[in-house]
């Protein structure tokens, strides 16, 4: 284990594509029914897959529950999940105006769609933040615009993989298209540059993992219960409805504004070097 975890440490950037191409591979290509349960089993056979990448890489102390990096998370997350919430109680709302009722067995779908935010969560900060962001640190982290940049180029990624099933299945075409996946990207980036932050801030993947899958599970919630799948789609074709989506990205940005500061604030605390905890050539805990 410890020659392993010396090699992983000496190639933190293969460490980064290796887990970027398991996780996007089974995300994109492994077939998928739609229903809650089948994407549930899909993120936690991922989940495990990245969590066991970064036990091996950088040791358990990243992956161990930790209650007050936990409460911190929470603390800290206020302002972002209430904006969240804002946003599930419309999505809710209009999802009950389209459809006659809940689908007649919400509490298993409400059962499980809790239990698929939450690996969604651990899957996605596991391999965003634990991983991509770890090892783009590990390398560049010597200096604040190395920090700076393996935030911005971590979040850009993960913005971007929302958007990428939208482009590979052909409907990015028109001009309205193409702003739709660029606010996306640029939306979610936002909030994985403040997960990063955060990341770096409580020193522990469960804290943002358990925000992240609460954020989710209050914009999923609707279609979970009305419907018993999440058919989330960034790129809307409709020109009528691609406009309204990119107004709701202006809404959102300026609803953003408290987030961004946050995310400065705490990176401005941050010391450098910081390799965070796959560091090159030898041991750092974050």
């Amino acid at each position: 284990m410890s020659t392993i975890r010396t090699f992983a440490r000496s190639h933190p950037l293969l460490v980064t594509a290796v887990g970027l191409a398991i996780g996007l591979a089974v995300i994109w290509f492994v077939p998928s029914d739609g229903s809650l349960a089948n994407m549930m089993f899909i993120r936690l056979g991922l989940t495990i897959v990245m969590f066991a990448i970064m036990a091996v890489a950088a040791g358990c102390n990243i992956i161990v529950p930790n209650a007050k990096s936990i409460g911190l998370s929470f603390k800290k997350s206020i302002y972002p999940l209430v904006v969240a919430l804002v946003m599930g109680v419309f999505v809710l709302l209009g999802t009950a105006m389209k459809n006659e009722g809940m689908v007649s067995d919400w509490p298993l779908q409400l059962a499980l769609v809790i239990m698929l935010c939450l690996l969604v969560g651990t899957f996605e900060e596991g391999l965003f933040r634990g991983i991509v962001f770890s090892g783009l640190l590990a390398r560049f982290g010597e200096t604040r615009r190395g920090l700076i940049g393996a935030v911005i180029v971590s979040s850009l990624i993960f913005g971007f993989v929302h958007v990428t099933p939208s482009i590979m299945n052909g409907q990015v075409v028109t001009g309205l298209d193409m702003a739709q996946a660029a606010l996306k990207t640029l939306q979610a980036g936002i909030l994985g540059a403040f997960l990063a932050a955060l990341f770096l801030k409580t020193r522990n993947i469960w804290g943002i993992a358990l925000v992240h899958g609460l954020n989710d599970l209050f914009v999923m919630l609707g279609d979970a219960l009305f419907s018993g799948t999440t058919s989330t789609t960034y790129v809307n074709n409709d020109a009528m409805m691609a406009s309204a989506s990119v107004v709701m990205y202006g809404v959102f940005f300026l609803l953003y504004i408290p987030i961004i500061v946050s995310t400065v604030r705490m990176l401005k605390q941050v010391e450098v070097p910081c390799k965070g905890p796959l560091p090159i050539g030898g041991l750092e805990r974050l």
